[in-house]
């Protein structure tokens, strides 16, 4: 029998996987909500309500190998940060085959008094998602351990395949394209080196991982770290700026405008890491199978389109 409800209640959860929750929580449960947790493909984030309180528990099984995958290096991360760093507190954790039910990974967290970011890009609501990305840029990613080198994700292999083999479904993002491709790929060749750098990264920043502290003072959380890396300050907020734009909210040099990006940040290793994404984003949306199994076709194809513009925009031509 192999899981495949892609994002379960408790009573979705076979009877070997509830009890051994139950074994770990030293409670019975009495009450769940499933959360819109930004994570991996067929896992869920439940909040479970016990005789002895609240507590967070994430759930993957065997039906989504790649969701464990981010599973196990999401726990990894978290285990290998301060507990003064903006992520959960990691309570408990199993990674076990259950027979017939297949390989579970689960783990139990707590969370500080934080909030999820609201329905709506207000500017409150962009500052307080900025608010969280400083907060994480404050550390640096332990020199060993489960972190992507950001110099070795983004580069110019992107653009130099689409200059290769012109795909029709180029123009369809813009017409300016196409002539500028080798061009493009010169200047994303600097990316390895602008993004390089020793500070903790989220890797993939956007609504539904984001949780500001709810009361002045407090410490906010992010949560789903199984992307994050070692790399330059600012790399996470130009990941969110570009999702804050797919999601309906501002463009983002008006909204850099009013919160700048780091101090000492160079604008051009700023435009090197657009001018990467923006071709790592195009190839992938114009080859879905290039693309990681968790990114949905829908959200690569809407960020592709707000990188191009914001690099057209970067470039001025």
């Amino acid at each position: 029998m192999v899981f495949s409800v892609p994002r379960p209640g408790w009573q979705d959860l076979p009877p070997p996987v509830r009890q051994r929750i139950t074994d770990e929580l030293g409670a019975r449960v009495i009450g769940w909500t499933t959360l819109p947790v930004g994570g991996a493909g067929g896992g869920a984030t439940l909040s479970l309500q016990t005789s002895s309180g609240t507590q967070l528990c994430t759930v993957v099984s065997t039906a989504d190998p790649y969701a464990q995958k981010l599973a196990r290096r999401a726990i990894d991360v978290v285990a290998s940060l301060p507990s003064a760093a903006p992520v959960p507190t990691l309570l408990w954790w199993f990674d076990e085959d259950l027979g017939q039910f297949g390989r579970w990974i689960v783990a139990g967290w707590a969370m500080r008094d934080i909030r999820p970011i609201g329905d709506q890009w207000t500017a409150g609501e962009v500052a307080a998602a900025l608010d969280v990305l400083r907060d994480i840029r404050e550390f640096d990613a332990p020199p060993e351990g489960p972190f992507l080198d950001s110099s070795e994700v983004f580069g110019d292999g992107p653009w130099r395949r689409l200059a290769e083999q012109r795909p029709d479904g180029l123009r369809h993002f813009s017409p300016w394209l196409e002539p500028r491709l080798e061009a493009l790929a010169e200047i994303a060749v600097h990316a390895a080196d602008a993004v390089s750098g020793s500070t903790l990264v989220h890797g993939a920043p956007t609504r539904q991982v984001l949780y500001p502290a709810r009361n002045p003072g407090g410490q906010s959380v992010a949560v789903a770290w199984s992307h994050a890396a070692r790399g330059a300050p600012f790399i996470d907020a130009v990941l969110l700026l570009a999702h804050i734009r797919a999601d309906g909210g501002p463009a983002p040099e008006a909204v850099l405008a009013r919160h700048p990006l780091p101090p000492g940040t160079d604008p051009d290793a700023v435009t090197c890491l657009i001018t990467a994404m923006t071709g790592q984003l195009i190839e992938d949306a114009l080859q879905p199978a290039r693309a990681a199994p968790d990114r949905r076709p829908s959200v690569v194809q809407a960020q592709a389109g707000v990188f191009v513009e914001w690099l057209r925009r970067r470039l001025g031509f």
